[in-house]
């Protein structure tokens, strides 16, 4: 429900940003969200009533992280001419204290609603520490930079390639098998960014 978003992107910049986009467009990222679905399916996996909120703040999620890569590309893209204008122009420095709010929020909402675990190993940590300034740091503002300045059409489609990524790595790193699902739908990840990218 949460990766989503990417196909929102390619809907929402043709409602926000009046774009007419090529149907392959269309074609493209319907093609990597069933690659992805693939990717994650599972035997016996059906939507259930239980996580009937879970879904919802899914959804929600890759709303309001569409919205905000769309209406991101209203910004400014020129270099400000003055300090008037350096005022108006929204900074990718922004990310940097928009991450450490969500941490701050995250932590509190773990501490009053989840268990606490400190087992973690020394090789552990650093994994955390990692995947918080990869992933979460810096991504995130190599993200702003594109959504501001790429073309977030192709962007979007091209996103449906981190599972596919996800997945590859489980296969080398775990006991993760490599099966006929896995490889048709990274087939048509991969197929639909290619799509993307030669209309883009």
């Amino acid at each position: 429900m949460a990766y989503l978003w990417p196909l929102f992107i390619i809907i929402l910049t043709t409602v926000l940003l009046k774009r007419k986009l090529k149907p392959v467009f269309y074609i493209s990222v319907i093609l990597s969200l069933t690659g992805c679905w693939l990717l994650i399916w599972q035997k016996g996996l059906t939507l259930s009533l239980q996580y009937f909120w879970g879904y919802i703040f899914a959804f929600a999620a890759a709303l309001i992280w569409s919205l905000y890569s769309v209406l991101s590309s209203f910004l400014p893209k020129t270099e400000p001419e003055n300090e008037s204008e350096k005022e108006q122009q929204a900074s990718s420095d922004f990310i940097g204290w928009a991450c450490g709010i969500t941490a701050l929020l995250a932590a509190i909402c773990h501490f009053f609603l989840e268990q606490t675990l400190w087992t973690l190993t020394d090789s552990q940590w650093l994994g955390v520490v990692l995947l918080g300034a990869g992933p979460v740091g810096l991504a995130f503002v190599v993200w702003d930079i594109g959504v501001k300045h790429g073309n977030l059409p192709l962007l979007g489609t091209l996103s449906y390639l981190t599972p596919l990524i996800s997945t590859s790595l489980l296969i080398l790193l775990t006991d993760t098998s490599l099966t006929y699902q896995i490889i048709i739908g990274g087939i048509l990840i991969i197929g639909g960014a290619i799509m993307a990218a030669k209309n883009s």
